[in-house]
């Protein structure tokens, strides 16, 4: 039996906060500085509890010593990073931010390692007991989950919860989602300070709809994510991460999925996401032939530098047919008015009916602006109207151009003020002029779609705006390696329905749905 550790007293400015510690390593969202760290656990780990509670005993527990493990001459906090980050704070609360007294304590006590395995051996047992119990669940999943990948056997990991097999499904879920999710997910799961984050549990509690999202859990003794279908996943994943950040006075609750049950996930929609969407059994065995043909060829991997993009056609000026029409949605097809039924199960976009009933899905955008030219009417529905199937390339193509002139003509033609449009403005100037102030000869889309962004007040829909990716776009279109697929093409016209209807719904309602505040 080794014999007990001595505790040290050690100045807290040689302790090195742990960056790489479990219990926030993979959620931390920051450029690793240490005053970062300390304002993240601060923040995000309930590290001013701490702070308050070290304020109310008036001193730091002689026998809740910190664990260090000594690397060369540095001492690092493997275990009490909290604790740690809450002394350095109080030491300057003003310079973090909290609404504490300025408080000393220069030396803290520590228990030394050198051995950094048989430290974490003694965190596993601690944690075992009480202190995991305290974790974020999304903290306990990672760590269940890292000691799952190791050959950690289930029975022992049940010592830190009973149900490790749920733990391993929600970390597993984590690693796929956050490829997608990035640091957007990252702040959702984290219960940040004031009513930010703390969301992990209503992903968790959708799993139950998890086969029409893309993905499912294998069966005990595994548990993890199986995700069967990538593009829908990623869709799922992106919408949810809008709608959630969209709900800024956090009216979606476990109660609330719990109370609309399956319906809930029609939330999804508007951010992109048609959960109840149903493809004809014709759709999906062309699709499936298609992919099998392109299957060596949908990607060469290659990394296309995007450049600033141009609408080729733009000496075309799409208001010089005056014949405006009034129609709230798009009526004409793309042969000349009238469609076949070959073409009606060739696209998969209008394998269903709008019937506004659950299978249903929408076919396309409605326009509900007046005034809207002929040029960008016939655009939309030749790009709604063309088959996937057997134009995969010009359909994506059609996408683009549908795009960039719709967004280019709203914005040309919306009056901020009664005499003023917003092309007229500071705030789109570095789309139509260069850095001396001398006119493109054509548009920058690249920085009218950015500018453009920045106006949203919506979260949820600046999202979808922002993850509608004009350079993979491109890089389909442009890239003679790249066979398009039909999927490719569907998706990215359902993609753009919603971003449409935004721009094209009615004058004022588009106006009191932009910031115009800084305007000039």
């Amino acid at each position: 039996m080794k014999a007990t550790r001595d505790i040290e007293y050690k100045n807290v400015e040689e302790l090195t906060l742990d960056i790489n510690n479990p219990r926030f390593a993979e959620l931390y969202v920051g450029n690793g500085s240490e005053d970062n760290l300390i304002q993240y656990l601060l923040d995000n780990e309930a590290g001013i509890e701490v702070a308050k509670s070290i304020i109310a005993a008036d001193e730091f527990y002689s026998d809740r010593p910190l664990w260090v493990l000594k690397k060369g001459h540095e001492y690092i906090v493997k275990d009490g990073n909290r604790r740690c980050a809450a002394v350095k704070a109080l030491q300057l609360p003003g310079k973090f931010a909290i609404d504490l007294p300025k408080t000393i304590i220069e030396e803290v006590p520590i228990i030394v390692y050198d051995d950094e395995e048989d430290l974490n051996k003694r965190i596993f047992l601690e944690h075992a007991n009480n202190t995991f119990r305290s974790w974020e669940r999304i903290a306990q999943a990672i760590e269940v989950y890292k000691l799952f990948k190791s050959g950690t056997d289930l029975k022992l990991m049940s010592e830190l919860d009973s149900q490790p097999g749920q733990l391993i499904k929600l970390a597993s879920f984590y690693k796929a989602a956050v490829i997608y999710g990035e640091d957007s997910l990252k702040k959702l799961l984290t219960r940040g300070r004031g009513r930010t984050g703390g969301r992990t549990i209503i992903f968790e509690r959708l799993f139950k709809y998890s086969d029409k999202c893309g993905y499912k859990f294998k069966a005990k003794p595994s548990f993890e994510i199986s995700i069967h279908d990538e593009t829908k996943f990623k869709s799922y994943i992106l919408s949810l991460i809008n709608l959630l950040e969209s709900d800024l006075g956090y009216e979606i609750k476990t109660d609330t999925i719990d109370g609309e049950k399956e319906d809930f996930m029609s939330r999804l929609k508007p951010y992109g996401f048609d959960y109840f969407f149903i493809e004809s059994d014709e759709d999906k065995q062309d699709i499936e032939v298609a992919k099998s043909d392109n299957s060596d060829l949908i990607s060469t991997g290659e990394s296309i530098k995007h450049t600033a993009g141009k609408c080729a056609t733009e000496n075309e000026n799409v208001n010089s047919n005056e014949n405006y029409e009034d129609k709230t949605d798009i009526e004409k097809s793309y042969n000349n008015g009238s469609t076949t039924n070959e073409d009606k199960n060739n696209n998969s976009l209008s394998a269903v009916k709008n019937s506004g009933k659950r299978g249903s899905t929408k076919t396309k955008p409605t326009i509900v602006r007046k005034k809207i030219p002929a040029g960008v009417r016939n655009r939309i529905s030749e790009c709604y109207g063309l088959p996937a199937i057997q134009n995969p390339i010009a359909k994506l193509a059609l996408v683009r151009i549908v795009y960039e002139c719709t967004l280019k003509y709203i914005v040309e033609h919306t009056h901020y003020s009664s005499k003023n449009k917003l092309p007229k403005s500071n705030h789109f100037q570095s789309a139509y002029r260069d850095k001396k102030n001398i006119p493109y000869p054509s548009t920058n889309f690249d920085e009218l779609h950015k500018n453009f962004i920045k106006l949203i007040k919506n979260q949820g829909m600046k999202r979808t705006f922002e993850n509608f990716k004009m350079d993979q776009l491109q890089q389909i279109i442009h890239n003679y390696n790249a066979v398009g697929i039909p999927t490719n093409a569907t998706n990215y016209c359902a993609e753009l329905i919603p971003i449409l209807d935004f721009l094209l719904a009615d004058e004022n309602v588009f106006l009191s749905s932009i910031d115009l505040t800084n305007i000039s």
